[in-house]
């Protein structure tokens, strides 16, 4: 942009920019009660963007687009380089582990020249090939799985004004009914987010934070009076959850326990996502860049 002549029409000037999202970790210390500092963990040219963790917590999953189209990768922590979680040209935009480790559930992309696939796949973590869950369709998104020992995978459907929440047996691959909950039809496309252990949901809707014990289908209201304008970020390891407040210069970050005590542990600039560890140690956000450059072009 700002195009600029010299007078002898001989050399033109201009500004070249470009913004990219990147993948950072932050360590949670004093047991969870401070944020340290921000440290970058893709290091490539591409948009960056984590959508969650395998259970260990060794790795982060995240979305970039490193070829014709977007992929899930894994990168450890301590790593400089991610490999991809489906190789191609199996590719997806949403994968989740779960607790045991065992399985990777995702929503297969539609290759060219083939028609989308019907439902959900499972694929073994040691590899081999995709097996399409039974049953399964494209309405059971998104999928989620509690990090826990032992913790249920959940998926929901929209129906009649209502999010229908079902549990996903990974022994006999059978889901049945849990909750149902009331969604006016502007927040269907609300993210919901599955708790540790995988009984509750958190989500938003009309501005307030929900939580759902999916055992019993009852309401737990986790924020005290005057804090629900905090945004709902996910949960945290211990079971509390985190949430973000803006302030105009980035976002504090807030934990809160389903007892209603909140605690701020620090600052974070501005992001799109944010996903905690199983292990309580990090989080993991995307932070976006942007540089820009005049330039001179001229002998044309």
């Amino acid at each position: 942009w700002d195009l600029t002549c010299s007078a002898d029409g001989k050399r033109l000037a201009l500004v070249k920019g470009r913004a990219q999202l990147d993948v950072y970790l932050c360590a949670l210390e004093d047991e969870g009660r401070r944020l340290g500092p921000p440290r970058r963990l893709t290091l490539d040219e591409r948009n960056d963007s984590p959508i969650g963790w395998t259970p260990d917590g060794r790795d982060v999953l995240f979305v970039s687009v490193r070829t014709q189209s977007a992929n899930v990768y894994r990168q450890g922590i301590d790593q400089r380089y991610a490999s991809t979680l489906l190789e191609p040209p199996r590719t997806t935009q949403h994968a989740v582990f779960t607790a045991d480790g065992g399985w990777i559930l995702y929503h297969p992309d539609p290759l060219p020249g083939i028609e989308r696939p019907a439902g959900l796949a499972r694929l073994a973590e040691t590899g081999g090939s995709p097996v399409a869950v039974p049953g399964s369709d494209s309405t059971w998104f998104p999928v989620q799985c509690g990090c826990r020992v032992g913790a249920m995978c959940v998926f929901s459907v929209c129906a009649d004004g209502r999010y229908v929440f079902y549990q996903l047996d990974t022994s006999e691959w059978k889901a049945r009914e849990m909750a149902r909950v009331e969604v006016p039809p502007k927040d269907w496309r609300s993210f919901w987010h599955l708790s540790p252990d995988g009984m509750r949901v958190a989500l938003e809707v009309g501005g307030r934070t929900r939580i759902i014990d999916l055992r019993t289908g009852s309401e737990i209201s986790p924020l005290p009076a005057g804090r629900h304008a905090l945004e709902l970020l996910g949960w945290a390891a211990d079971g509390g959850l985190w949430l973000g407040l803006g302030d105009g210069q980035g976002s504090r970050i807030v934990h809160a326990d389903l007892s209603g005590a909140t605690r701020e542990v620090g600052t974070l600039d501005y992001f799109s996502s944010v996903c905690a560890s199983p292990d309580g140690r990090y989080l993991a956000f995307d932070r976006e860049t942007y540089e820009a450059n005049a330039w001179l072009v001229e002998g044309f």
